[in-house]
């Protein structure tokens, strides 16, 4: 429920972007998968370089389908924090 002395407004999307990278920080840095650095390494190659999933996982000498595989995982623990947040 919103709070009526607080002004509602929309997230900028740099705020957003901001909240995104520190969760997937955290979920690197708290992870006990041995691929959580990589996976937030291509996570900010995606969303702060805005490069395709494809191109960032090139980059990083990795397959496609292992950028997919690493992006949904990091994803679901990103998500999963922001649940445990609330």
């Amino acid at each position: 429920m919103s709070d009526p002395a607080t002004p509602e407004r929309l997230v900028t999307w740099e705020e957003m972007l901001g909240l995104v990278q520190g969760l997937s920080r955290t979920c690197a840095a708290s992870s006990r998968h041995v691929d959580a650095p990589i996976s937030q390494e291509l996570f900010l190659r995606v969303g702060g370089e805005v490069r395709t999933l494809v191109e960032a996982a090139m980059l990083l000498g990795l397959w496609s389908i292992d950028g997919a595989y690493l992006s949904a995982g990091l994803r679901r623990d990103i998500a999963t924090e922001l649940v445990s947040c609330c």
